[in-house]
């Protein structure tokens, strides 16, 4: 088992320590005088130019490398991925996003649409169709949980949230407003991908979950042959619900009080499983047939503003309504969830006169279990998951902005720090982005994770242990145009 060494905590340190020269105005050289370092500037554009379709491309190549070996994976690797944005404003709008990449890994093409929807009207009041992202649950958001709203992630470190599928109306007047929705499709969260070839549930990707692929019997240890079962696409995706919103404020973006409640599909598939043993060989033989289960879930924000400082009180509640196992079978059945989180910004781009942000945030994540239930109710021996979330009392840091400025260029700096106080790890990761011309950035950054020496009983299966060893270091180049 590792452990943190000395020599982590350094790291940690002096990492922090640069972060915070930085914030404090330490540069290596002096920003543009006119504007004090800032990056912000106001062009002022006609009401045609405004609500012209504006497109964006951005095209980014990533070097990988990885501190140690895979079994999965090579230890160096390539990213290509290009961003799609579409956009336009007025009484008519729309907004499109794709993603679409790729690893040098065979079978690594990935694609995700964290929106795409069309809408008409007016800020006041506009119904919208399509995928479309809403300000719903800060604690959803800021700790990637993918309850209230779906999400997508190659590594479950970096994630693109997501919106719901559906039509919805949105209505403000005053203080005061709400949003309702119909959703009659279902897009589930997506995460690394895992594919079941030749009996064996194979991933080229390390982050990805893969379920065991051989047991004991005995003295011998044997193989485990898995095989999803014929299902029909549309028996997935045309599972609906709907979602009510209400909130008041003057300020859409953080309203005082942000309640929401839905009854809709989660957006994590759960699996039922058959399973059988050869005779002539002892091989087992499992059969996967991928369930929607459907919850109620509730999120309220409360959020307390104060000039350039930002406080939100959030909380989040589910009751997933599960199904019983048949005959045979063995079925994943969810435990609620009980989220209370806490969130504090303080908005620094006054005081250091360019853009400059740092948080905490911190959670206390009740509940959640996953058991896997025959159909007498009994919890099977073999499991592939036992928790919804990758946290369980999260202690969030971070700090995000324009750091310093290289030949009146800025230097964007990203930085979290994450501790989980139950499960004794942390997650460490830091970008650095910098335009070297017009529309080329060029970044670097690490992903460093790490676990204390000794951890509880049942502790052990959790995301920060299982891949402690997969700290990482990434350089990047990106043309946008």
């Amino acid at each position: 088992m590792r452990i943190i060494s000395s020599h982590y905590l350094k790291c940690v340190a002096s990492l922090w320590a640069v972060v915070l020269l930085l914030a404090s105005g330490v540069s290596a050289e002096t920003g543009p005088s006119s504007a004090g370092g800032s990056s912000v500037f106001k062009n002022s554009k006609s009401k045609t130019d405004s609500e012209a379709l504006k497109t964006l491309v951005e095209l980014e190549f990533k070097a990988i490398s990885y501190m140690e070996t895979s079994q999965v994976d090579a230890n160096s690797q390539q990213q290509f991925q290009m961003n799609l944005t579409l956009k336009k404003q007025g009484t008519f709008f729309t907004e499109t996003n794709l993603i679409i990449g790729s690893f040098s890994e065979p079978n690594s093409v990935y694609y995700a649409f964290p929106q795409a929807y069309m809408g008409y009207g007016k800020e006041e009041a506009n119904v919208v169709a399509g995928r479309k992202k809403e300000n719903l649950s800060v604690a959803d958001s800021v700790f990637n949980l993918g309850l209230v709203q779906s999400s997508f992630t190659n590594d479950n470190i970096n994630f693109a949230e997501s919106g719901l599928t559906g039509i919805s109306t949105t209505y403000n007047s005053g203080n005061m407003g709400f949003i309702a929705g119909y959703m009659p499709i279902f897009i589930p969260n997506q995460g690394p991908q895992v594919k079941v070839e030749d009996g064996k549930a194979v991933s080229s990707n390390r982050w990805a979950a893969t379920p065991p692929s051989t047991f004991v019997t005995g003295t011998e240890s044997k193989n485990i042959n898995y095989a999803i079962r014929d299902y029909k696409l549309i028996d997935i995706i045309s599972n609906s619900g709907f979602l009510l919103n209400a909130h008041y404020g003057q300020n859409k973006l953080r309203p005082v009080a942000n309640l929401s409640f839905s009854r809709k599909p989660i957006n994590d598939i759960a699996f039922s499983r058959d399973t059988y043993q050869d005779i002539a060989t002892a091989e087992g033989f499992v059969y996967l047939t991928p369930v929607v289960l459907t919850h109620d879930i509730q999120a309220l924000d409360i959020n307390l503003d104060y000039e350039n400082i930002n406080t939100t009180l959030s909380y989040i509640a589910d009751q997933p309504q599960n199904v019983k196992a048949k005959n045979s079978e063995v079925i994943q059945t969810l435990n609620p969830l009980n989220i209370i989180s806490f969130y504090a910004s303080l908005d620094l781009a006054e005081v250091l006169r360019r853009k400059m942000k740092v948080y905490t945030a911190m959670a206390i994540i009740s509940g959640g279990e996953i058991r896997d239930l025959t159909a007498e109710g009994k919890e099977s021996a073999v499991s592939v998951s036992g928790s919804r979330t990758l946290f369980k009392k999260p202690l969030k840091l971070g700090v995000s902005g324009e750091a310093f400025y290289i030949y009146n260029n800025s230097v964007e700096t990203d930085m979290s720090f994450t501790y989980d106080q139950e499960l004794k790890g942390s997650l460490l990761s830091l970008a650095v982005k910098y335009s070297a011309l017009k529309n080329i950035k060029i970044s670097m950054g690490a992903d460093i994770i790490g676990t204390e020496n000794e951890l509880a009983t049942g502790q052990q299966d959790h995301f920060l242990n299982q891949h402690k060893a997969d700290d990482r270091f990434f350089a990047g180049l990106s043309y946008v145009f």
